[in-house]
């Protein structure tokens, strides 16, 4: 029996419609990257997005986009942000989630032609709003840099393009207001973080003090500021990150790799004008194709005329630019299809990769050992056992192996240590070649895990081999990592059910764009969609079914058979979809989760951030 409910957003299918072929243009380093200037006559962006500035946001990790809708709006939404302000101190935060609803013009800044086609070039086709946003007003504190968590917890970070941050002013704003601080070009380094409670990965000054804000005078903060972001990289490679204040003009929308260190600025005095920011973010739900059949125009990012990348990041961005252009997909995903960096074969006793090298050096050594494929294995595999530091380099170099990894990588899945087990599934998540042998082996970890946050490492990781499945026109396989996760695709009678938001994901990028989930994640979905009280799982779970259901109602018209009871039914379901409630957005952190796997209950509090 089908469905006959579905959930109150499907209406939101007009929210990122087919994007146009509108875009981008790049400016200089010391300030932000902008778009090109607005054609009058059209009164849209006189320039398509291409390789050279696909390539400036690999490298620096965001771009400026002027939305392009009229000054009329963005005064409604301010407007409409002062007025929540004006309700009292913890007005934003308590409205949460929930302020896309409260001010609808934010839809329109989302829909114009710049922004989707800024989306669509970084994140691919099907990229998804996910359901977390905010409202942010400057203060008189100073936030130190950091990289956001995932909602308190901690997962690992995503070198290649999967989830972005958008953050839209709809003001001028200017230094004195306490701009958003970015360190354009760090969103591929970190530091150690598996001590640290909450989930953000926070710099730190040289006492050591973690702390998100700043204290002292403006002189103490700034040098505190400044040595934190030494800190990040050695002096060596102080040209690597810049500091870039994104003083921008009203209707400016950044869209940000969601793994860029920023900050919050305070404001210079008290009377300076409040800034207002609204931050959305989006994620990628489709793995990019070959080049072939890809629009964006990824093959010549690497001979833009931005001139040669640093030699610290080209094997970063050599990987990173390879995927985008689907050559990871060739020949059905059977082997790795790049071709590595030219000159660099037998460096495996060379590379500096022990505790007395950085960061960037451990990581620019394990993508350029990467690249050279099996023979790089036990070298990465060595590395994995070692500090936090190194694991975490060997992890990405790994990853640059390719499908070969897959050998080495899948006996880890269930080693004692929870670190192994979760690097280990990273680094199939994104780039095992899709086999029932592979997903064998994430079903025996899934069942055999306790830990929470390795439990949710693995679905993650499952999400990506699914859509990668997909990409690859698996169905069969598809169905089975779906079957693996629906279980676990239930209501969630709280707040935060981390188990439930990753397995509803897997099943909708398991989906792909046509939403092909079967009968049974019907059911299941639409039960999440009119009855989960966590938000997040919500979304996905509609979107699926949105997918579903648009598809099939696209095949029924093409088949002429529009007036059949199928159809009626479907016609049926999507008129109920406005007549649901919405989910209520209630705090999220600090709550105890709970989902039902396998007939296992298993309750946590996550950490706060």
């Amino acid at each position: 029996q089908v469905c006959l409910v579905l959930a109150p957003l499907l209406s939101r299918v007009s929210r990122i419609p087919p994007l146009l072929s509108r875009c981008v243009g790049f400016a200089g380093l010391s300030q932000p990257m902008v778009f090109s200037d607005v054609d009058d006559s059209m009164g849209l962006l006189n320039t398509n997005i291409g390789a050279e500035e696909l390539e400036g946001f690999l490298r620096k990790g965001y771009l400026v986009i002027p939305s392009g809708v009229s000054p009329a709006v963005h005064q409604a939404i301010r407007d409409s942000a002062a007025e929540i302000c004006g309700r009292g101190p913890q007005a934003a935060a308590r409205l949460g989630d929930d302020v896309y609803g409260a001010i609808p013009e934010l839809k329109e800044v989302l829909d114009s032609p710049p922004v989707r086609e800024a989306l669509r070039a970084v994140l691919g086709e099907g990229v998804l709003l996910h359901e977390h946003r905010h409202l942010h007003i400057s203060s008189n504190l100073e936030q130190m840099w950091h990289k956001d968590s995932y909602w308190g917890f901690r997962k690992m970070r995503h070198h290649r393009p999967r989830w972005c941050m958008m953050l839209y002013y709809p003001q001028d704003t200017t230094l004195d207001m306490g701009p958003t601080h970015v360190l354009a070009g760090s969103q591929y380094w970190t530091i150690d973080s598996e001590h640290l409670q909450a989930g953000e990965d926070i710099l730190s000054p040289d006492n050591g003090h973690v702390s998100m804000f700043v204290e002292g005078t403006p002189e103490e903060k700034a040098e505190q500021l400044l040595q934190a972001q030494d800190g990040l990289v050695h002096s060596r490679h102080r040209n690597l990150v810049e500091h870039v204040s994104l003083t921008v003009p009203a209707g400016s929308c950044v869209l940000m790799h969601y793994d860029l260190f920023h900050r919050a600025g305070c404001r210079t005095s008290d009377n300076a004008p409040l800034r207002c920011m609204l931050k959305f973010q989006f994620i990628r739900t489709t793995e990019p194709v070959p080049i072939e059949s890809n629009s964006i125009a990824t093959s010549g990012m690497e001979k833009s005329m931005l001139g040669p990348a640093p030699k610290e990041v080209e094997p970063i961005l050599e990987d990173i630019r390879a995927w985008l252009q689907g050559r990871w997909l060739r020949e059905r995903g059977s082997t790795k299809a790049c071709s590595g960096l030219p000159g660099r074969r037998g460096i495996v006793e060379d590379v500096k990769f022990g505790p007395e090298a950085g960061e960037v050096e451990r990581l620019a050594a394990a993508y350029r050992l990467g690249v050279q494929g099996p023979s790089a294995l036990p070298a990465l595999m060595k590395m994995l056992s070692r500090s936090e530091a190194e694991a975490r380099a060997a992890v990405y170099g790994l990853m640059a192996v390719g499908p070969e990894a897959a050998a080495s990588l899948m006996p880890l899945l269930t080693d004692p240590s929870p670190r192994m087990r979760s690097l280990s599934a990273f680094a199939l998540g994104e780039s095992a070649r899709p086999s029932g042998e592979v997903l064998d082996r994430f079903a025996a970890a899934l069942r055999a895990e306790s830990a929470p946050e390795v439990e949710c490492t693995l679905l993650q990781a499952l999400s990506c081999f699914a859509s990668r499945a997909r990409a690859l026109e698996d169905r069969d396989l598809c169905r089975r990592c779906i079957d693996l996760v629906l279980p676990a695709c239930l209501p969630a009678l709280r707040m935060y059910s981390l188990r439930g938001e990753n397995a509803c994901l897997v099943v909708l990028m398991a989906g792909g764009l046509l939403g092909d989930i079967g009968s049974e994640a019907v059911r299941a979905l639409s039960d999440v969609a009119q009855y989960s009280d966590d938000r997040y799982m919500h979304g996905f779970a509609v979107e699926a079914l949105r997918r579903h259901f648009a598809s099939r109602a696209q095949r029924n018209e093409e088949q002429g058979v529009v007036a059949s009871r199928v159809c009626e039914q479907d016609e049926m379901r999507m008129a109920m979809v406005d007549a649901l409630p919405e989910v209520e957005c209630k705090p999220r952190l600090g709550e105890a989760s709970g989902c039902v796997l396998s007939g296992c209950t298993v309750d946590f509090t996550p950490m706060t951030g």
